[in-house]
């Protein structure tokens, strides 16, 4: 396979290297980086080139460090061209100039793909809310209505029209999307053996709701008559990711009982033979790190020894409850932990793509300018982000669901959705009538 040569500018080396290591594993390209230049310089195997100007780590002068609040930028420029239409960009300007050698790119794309996927701002901003998570609120991102658009797959995608427009013989893998179905299990049913009185009591003396417990009441007296606990929807799961030719991920809550975790893992005596039939039928079991578990690689440790114990087997993959999160320390935890793939990274109100793409790939080790041996798969869908958080109806959330789909298929990203097995049914109903109408 022919090579891109890359020529780059002699500060924050390890960065640079990063980000097209990070293309490389994208579009199957070979980068090698070689000499020096001002700006970015890739040369095709055909001779003809393309000079990105760096327009971020090139202004930062004697600084040694990016973690600068005065560093996010506040505003958002777009830039179209032949390859392109409305490209956002983050740092730079919408240059675009072809020359009688190749073109030069005045968006810099590559600082641009290294504050989405390093998650900077993140460090930079101490802020957070509640529940100790960076709020989606205060991200570039969502500020500037980009949130729903997966900026590093639109630079690569961009990037990928330019060279072969240049170069048609350099070789790019194959960019289709999937849709990555998981389930997090903080309840494994809704009335549980010795829970259920409590549960009626917090509906008429904590929420002062008659009509929740009428609802529930309902639902319990079938129940009681033989229908599946409202929260037995396992099965559905299972089949809606097959319909999108995938199998299910599941996390489950294994944390013991405490603020935000109910406990119930240390007490069910059904959910070994559920979980461990969906395995034999290909489904994946990961571990739903309890609430401020990642505060000590001992919490996660502890539980996803309880996890595999119980249900024999190795657990490599995880999500934290409530999407707790922190970009510092996080990762390393986890690492330390055995989790191998963490699917965290989404924001609980905000829909779409905080770390600018779907795609799996290796997070950015801020303090020891390194990428992390674990893998991140972003988490872009989230049903409580439209059920709960926005108050949106079966139609509103199909629209949503259509949008994230399209948009994946365009750019060539994945999507990971999260459906909770507690989710209303039209939540299911909403996700079952999207794959009717764009399969």
């Amino acid at each position: 396979m022919s090579h891109v040569k890359v020529n780059i500018p002699d500060k924050f080396i390890e960065e640079k290297k990063y980000i097209f290591d990070i293309i490389s594993s994208f579009t199957g390209i070979e980068f090698a980086i070689g000499g020096r230049h001002e700006d970015y310089e890739l040369i095709l195997p055909n001779g003809k080139n393309i000079v990105i100007r760096d327009s971020f780590f090139g202004e930062l002068g004697d600084k040694n460090t990016y973690l600068d609040p005065e560093l996010i930028p506040d505003s958002v420029k777009y830039l179209s061209c032949v390859h392109a239409e409305d490209l956002p960009v983050i740092y730079g300007n919408d240059l675009f100039c072809e020359n009688g050698n190749g073109v030069i790119i005045g968006a810099d794309i590559v600082a641009g793909i290294f504050f989405m996927l390093s998650r900077w701002e993140e460090a930079a901003l101490t802020v957070k809310d509640d529940h100790g998570r960076f709020p989606g609120s205060e991200s570039y991102a969502v500020k500037h209505k980009l949130i729903g658009r997966p900026v590093v797959d639109e630079y690569i995608d961009f990037l990928i029209r330019v060279i072969r427009s240049l170069d048609p013989g350099v070789e790019i893998k194959d960019r289709g999307s999937r849709v990555i179905i998981t389930s997090d299990i903080d309840s494994f049913e809704k009335f549980p053996c010795g829970k259920t009185l409590k549960i009626f009591a917090g509906h008429l003396l904590k929420r002062y709701d008659p009509f929740l417990f009428a609802a529930d009441l309902y639902k319990y007296a079938a129940k009681l008559f033989g229908a599946k606990d409202p929260y037995d929807t396992f099965d559905r799961i299972y089949s809606v990711a097959e319909k999108f030719g995938t199998k299910p991920v599941f996390f489950i809550l294994a944390a013991p009982e405490g603020p935000y975790n109910d406990g119930w893992f240390a007490r069910s005596a059904h959910d070994a033979g559920v979980f461990s039939s969906l395995a034999e039928k290909g489904a994946d079991i990961g571990l739903h790190y309890g609430y401020f578990s990642l505060l000590s690689e001992n919490n996660i440790k502890s539980e996803k020894f309880e996890l595999e114990k119980k249900y024999g087997i190795c657990a490599e993959k995880g999500r934290a409850h409530f999407l707790q999160f922190d970009i510092r320390s996080s990762y390393g935890i986890l690492e330390l932990s055995g989790i191998k793939e963490d699917f965290s990274m989404g924001y609980s109100r905000h829909a779409g793509f905080r770390c600018g793409t779907g795609r799996a790939f290796s997070p950015w080790d801020i303090d020891r300018k390194r990428a992390y041996e674990i893998k991140e798969r972003p988490l872009v869908v989230m049903d409580t982000t439209f059920y709960a958080h926005n108050r949106m109806k079966k139609d509103q959330i199909r629209a949503e669901f259509e949008y994230f789909l399209r948009t994946a298929k365009k750019f060539g990203t994945d999507i990971t959705l999260l459906i909770h097995n507690s989710s209303p049914a039209f939540v299911f109903e909403a996700l079952e009538d999207t794959f009717k109408k764009i399969k």
